[in-house]
C-alpha cells in the first residue's frame, strides 16, 4: 500500500476543514513573509508565534527547526535560521508561522491502519508531547490501544470508550471524544492510513485544540480525491517518476542504459531474465547472488551478474536472553536456540566479510549490549568468531523496541539488519521492527525455535517456569489445553509472517533440528534472505 505523507501544514488544514479545532496558521517560504504571517497572527496570542520548519521527518525540534517568537521582527530571525536549514538530508524550503498558544495539558491521539490484525487502531493517552515509542515502552499502561471496526468506525460510543480508556477527567472526556469523532471524519473521507496528533492540548481557558498533526494518505485511493493531488511535494519529486504518473505509468528508475516497457509484471520479469547475465557458480562466490529461479527449472547454480552495492553495513542483533538458551529436558543433544542463532550469524558473518562488506554483531535482552565493531575481509572472521564463542548470558526479559531503537540510534549508516531471536518479547516485535523499518533499514527476521516449543509432548500435571523471569505455574496439560496452544503458537507465527510480508521484511523460520545446509537452501531462500 503506497502512502503520502502530508507536511504538517497540509494537515493542519486538513484538520481545519474536517471541524477539528486548530490554531491559525500561515506558510512561508522567505523570511520578509515569516515577518509578515507573525505581524499577521501574532495579535491572536499576545503577538507569540511559532515557527515550525516544514520537513517530512521527526525531530525537528531538536535541530532547532522550530522556535518561539514574541515579535515580528523575531519570528523574521527564526525565519532566517530555519529556512535553507539541513535536517535528517531534508532541506527547508518553507516554514510554517504557527498561532502561541498557553498550554495546560498534552495529549496524545491517532488512529491508524492496524495491518497485523486487519483493522483499525485508535491510541490516546494523557501523555502527550513526548516520542509515542518511548511511552509504549517506559510506561505501556499510559497508552490505551483500542480497536476500531471498519463498518462502524468511532462514533460517539467507540469515541467515549476511548477517552475512557486513556483516563481523561471526567469533565474533559466530552469536548475530546467530539474532536476524536472529527478526526475519525479526517480519517475515513480522506482515504487516510495514520492520522496523528501530538500534541492534541488543553489550552488555559479549557479548549482541546491539535497543535501539531501528522497524516498519511493512501495513493491507491488518489482517484477519489483529485483535490489530493495539489498536496504531493512536487519540488522532492524524481522528475522521470513525476512525467511518468502524469501519463498514469508505473516507473521504477534503475541503474543501467536498457529499459523495459511491458504491460504486465510477468512479462516484465520474463524480459528481465532473458536479459541478464550469468556465469557458473564456483565456491566462495556470494550465495544471494545465486538465480534460484535458475536452480529450479535447471538443477544448477549460475550467479547472476549485476553490480552489487559498494561498503555495505551488514549487522546481527542477536537475541541472547534466557529463552533463547533453553532446551527441552528431553531433547538430547539438541543445540539451543541461541547456539542456533550463533551458527547462522557466523555462516552469514562470512559471506558477508568474503564479499567485502562491512559487518558487526551486537547481542540484546532487555537493552542492547556492547558490540564486536565492524570487521572487513576474510582475514576478520576469525574476531567475529572469538565474538560469538563467549557470548554473555544476559539478564531480564527481551525487550525488543528499546533494544532496536538504541541500535538505530547508534548507527549513522543505514544497511542490512538481521534480527535473529524467539520473537518471545511480552509487548510484541511489530513496533521494533517497524522502527528499523522506518529509520531505513532493510530488514531481515530469523526466528529460531525449538521443535518442542511448536509442538510440546507433555501432558499431565507439570510445573511450568519461565525462563527469563523464574516465575513458576503449575498446570494440568489436558489434550484439550495442548490443541488450545497449538492453536496460539501457530496464530502467534502467522501474525508475525504475514506483518513482516506487509512491511517489506524478510522473514524465515529456523528451528534447532534443520541442518545448516538445508537452512541455506530451503529457510533462509523462501524468507528472502538470499535471492
Amino acid at each position: 500500500m503506497a502512502g503520502v505523507d502530508l507536511f504538517e501544514y497540509q494537515a493542519r488544514d486538513m484538520f481545519e476543514a474536517h471541524g477539528v479545532p486548530v490554531l491559525a496558521g500561515v506558510v512561508a517560504d522567505t523570511a520578509d513573509a515569516v515577518r509578515a504571517a507573525a505581524e499577521e497572527i501574532g495579535p491572536k496570542s499576545g503577538g507569540v508565534v511559532v515557527v515550525k520548519a516544514q520537513v517530512k521527518t521527526g525531530g525537528r525540534g531538536k535541530a532547532g527547526g522550530v522556535k518561539v517568537a514574541k515579535s515580528p521582527a523575531e519570528a523574521q530571525a527564526a525565519g532566517e535560521a530555519i529556512l535553507g536549514m539541513d535536517i535528517k538530508g531534508h532541506t527547508v524550503h518553507r516554514v510554517m508561522v504557527a498561532q502561541g498558544a498557553s498550554i495546560a495539558e498534552e495529549y496524545y491521539f491517532s488512529v491508524l491502519l492496524d495491518r497485523a490484525n486487519r483493522t483499525y487502531l485508535a491510541m490516546c493517552s494523557k501523555e502527550g508531547g513526548m516520542e509515542i515509542e518511548e511511552l509504549a515502552v517506559e510506561r505501556p499502561d499510559a497508552l490505551a490501544r483500542i480497536p476500531v471496526d471498519p463498518n462502524t468506525g468511532i462514533d460517539a460510543a467507540k469515541a467515549r470508550e476511548i477517552v475512557d480508556a486513556a483516563g481523561f477527567d471526567e469533565a474533559d472526556k466530552g469536548t475530546i471524544a467530539e474532536v476524536i469523532q472529527r478526526l475519525w471524519d479526517v480519517y475515513r473521507e480522506e482515504d487516510a492510513t495514520l492520522v496523528e496528533v501530538n500534541p492534541l492540548v488543553k489550552t488555559s481557558d479549557g479548549s482541546i485544540v491539535a497543535i501539531d498533526g501528522k497524516v498519511t494518505l493512501d495513493e491507491n485511493a488518489a482517484f477519489r480525491h483529485e483535490d489530493h493531488a495539489a498536496l504531493e511535494d512536487a519540488a522532492s519529486a524524481d522528475p522521470l517518476e513525476a512525467a511518468a504518473k502524469a501519463k498514469n505509468l508505473n516507473y521504477v528508475k534503475l541503474d543501467g542504459d536498457v529499459g523495459i516497457i511491458g504491460n504486465g509484471a510477468g512479462l516484465v520479469m520474463s524480459t528481465l531474465d532473458v536479459g541478464a547475465d550469468y556465469r557458473n557458480y564456483t565456491t566462495g562466490d556470494d550465495l544471494r547472488s545465486i538465480d534460484w529461479n535458475i536452480y529450479g527449472r535447471l538443477d544448477r547454480l549460475f550467479i547472476k551478474l549485476f553490480e552489487q552495492e559498494q561498503d555495505l553495513d551488514i549487522s546481527f542483533l542477536l537475541d541472547a536472553s534466557a529463552s533463547m538458551r533453553w532446551t527441552p529436558p528431553d531433547g538430547g543433544d539438541r543445540m539451543s536456540k541461541f547456539d542456533q542463532a550463533r551458527r547462522i550469524t557466523a555462516s552469514l558473518a562470512y559471506i558477508g566479510l568474503a564479499n567485502l562488506d562491512r559487518v558487526n554483531v551486537h547481542y540484546f535482552a532487555s537493552r542492547l549490549e556492547e558490540d564486536l565493531g565492524l570487521c572487513r575481509g576474510k582475514s576478520q572472521f576469525h574476531k567475529v568468531l572469538d565474538f560469538l564463542r563467549a557470548a554473555p548470558v544476559l539478564e531480564g526479559e527481551t525487550r525488543l523496541l528499546p533494544s532496536l531503537r538504541t541500535f538505530a540510534q547508534r548507527m549513522k549508516r543505514r544497511g542490512l539488519v538481521f534480527v535473529l531471536s524467539d520473537l518471545f518479547d511480552p509487548q510484541g516485535c511489530e513496533e521494533a521492527l517497524a522502527l528499523l523499518r522506518y529509520n531505513q533499514f532493510e530488514v531481515h527476521v530469523i526466528q529460531v525455535l525449538d521443535p518442542a516449543e511448536l509442538r510440546p509432548a507433555n501432558t499431565g500435571d507439570l510445573r511450568l517456569i519461565e525462563s527469563e523471569t523464574g516465575e513458576a505455574c503449575e498446570v494440568t496439560a489436558s489434550e484439550a489445553l495442548l490443541r488450545r496452544y497449538h492453536a496460539e503458537i501457530d496464530g502467534f507465527l502467522a501474525r508475525t509472517s504475514t506483518f513482516c510480508l506487509e512491511h517489506g521484511i524478510a522473514y524465515a523460520q529456523a528451528t534447532t533440528e534443520v541442518p545448516f545446509e538445508d537452512l541455506v537452501l530451503r529457510v533462509l531462500r523462501d524468507g528472502r534472505m538470499i535471492q
